[in-house]
């Protein structure tokens, strides 16, 4: 007869497979003949995130804290669960009761650092990292995140010792390839960046991390998208609040050249560079997934949703540089309200697949959306019909900028895909 040790073991087996659905089968196997078996419970709970499912997840560490109240390991895992789900306070509140319970367990260290990662606090997320290493010198969780810390904060020469103790300790670990994949990447050394997103989808084929990371490497042996890729990475250290305050730096900066053209008339050429630079940036990386389905192997990278949004930015495109060449040869107000609606319409639309909008049904940019494009469509009919510029191109205008800045002000947040 199977103890629940040995159904314990299958479960952890197949969970560490990344086949959650089977080890909940051998794991409920164990429950059955010891329905309090603490690590049992865990590993159940574990198999639960891992599909997402947060209902399941949250009644078996209810039920290690009922059981178990003196451990911290429920404490932890409910944690675990609140940063999965952003609620970086909750789970900070969390993980410091685990560490009361018991400081001397490097992975609750990891998830402090976690925690500060997501706030982009990279010096103080490093410090909890060295904590853990402490105790636990090869912990995979802390030697990776402390590969993001030294990344992000510039430390190149550390960084490198990082990346080799982190693949001595674990070179069959597909996240830890990944990882070292985008700090290579962000350094812009994208062939050795290749290697080791491809190593990490060798490893684990479905892993959604390394197969973005290997589509952003094809893309950046593009050199304009490389750029692009750099000043993302760049805003990419900061917190939102320094992010936005770049931005409308930025933006106010191009205003400040708008106006000074119309004095300067050799600015003109700088001011329209710039704003078509600003312009790319919004739509850089469908465009750059146009550009990569011309790749037959980076073609076959792309998602369903990103074929579909790079789709829209081609269609779009194509319909705006008609519109210009149809404006500029005949002067019709006409042609001067399509490429309008057709270059900006294409960023919000393209937005809806390429972080996930419509997936994850977020109603707010599928409104605003869905209301830009009745607006445009209405503007056209007008002035294609009854030859007349309508109040709603300067309303359409106003959304237009306000679902921008909506965007900056992280209020229209995006998802993973």
């Amino acid at each position: 007869m199977n103890t629940a040790e040995h159904y314990l073991e299958q479960g952890v087996r197949l969970r560490t497979n990344n086949k959650p659905q089977e080890a909940i089968t051998e794991l409920t196997k164990a429950l059955d003949l010891e329905p309090t078996h603490e690590f049992v419970l865990a590993e159940l709970v574990l198999c639960y995130l891992a599909l997402s499912d947060y209902t399941s997840a949250n009644f078996f560490t209810d039920e290690i804290c009922h059981y178990h109240p003196k451990s911290a390991l429920g404490v932890y895992l409910k944690a675990t669960m609140a940063l999965q789900k952003d609620q970086l306070a909750v789970a900070e509140d969390y993980i410091r009761q685990a560490i009361q319970l018991n400081p001397f367990v490097a992975e609750f260290w990891a998830v402090l650092s976690a925690i500060y990662i997501q706030r982009k606090s990279w010096s103080e997320a490093l410090k909890y990292v060295h904590k853990g290493l402490e105790l636990e010198p090869d912990n995979n969780a802390c030697l990776n995140y402390q590969t993001i810390c030294l990344n992000q904060l510039g430390h190149t020469e550390l960084l490198q010792d990082s990346m080799e103790e982190t693949l001595y300790n674990n070179p069959n670990d597909a996240f830890s390839h990944a990882n070292i994949g985008w700090a290579l990447l962000q350094n812009q050394e994208v062939e050795q960046a290749k290697t080791h997103f491809a190593e990490a989808l060798r490893l684990d084929p479905n892993m959604k991390f390394a197969r973005h990371g290997m589509i952003e490497s094809i893309k950046s042996q593009n050199w304009i998208y490389r750029q692009f890729l750099a000043f993302s990475f760049f805003l990419s250290k900061h917190n939102g609040l320094v992010q936005l305050a770049i931005i409308i730096g930025l933006m106010m900066g191009a205003n400040y050249l708008g106006d000074l053209s119309e004095q300067y008339p050799w600015i003109l050429p700088i001011y329209l560079l710039v704003v078509i630079v600003f312009y790319v940036s919004w739509i850089i990386e469908p465009l750059g997934n146009l550009f990569l389905r011309l790749n037959k192997f980076g073609n076959l990278a792309l998602s369903p949703t990103e074929k579909r949004a790079s789709e829209i930015v081609g269609i779009g495109l194509v319909g705006g540089i008609a519109s210009t060449i149809y404006y500029f040869t005949t002067g019709a107000t006409a042609g001067w309200i399509c490429l309008l609606f057709c270059f900006t319409i294409i960023i919000p639309l393209s937005q809806c697949f390429s972080m996930g909008f419509i997936k994850n049904r977020k109603w707010l940019p599928l409104s605003i959306t869905g209301l830009l494009i009745l607006m445009g469509a209405f503007n056209i009919i007008l002035v294609t019909s009854l030859h007349k510029v309508s109040n709603f191109i300067t309303y359409y205008e106003y959304l237009f900028v306000a679902y921008l800045w909506l965007i900056n002000l992280g209020i229209i947040k995006e998802e993973e895909i």
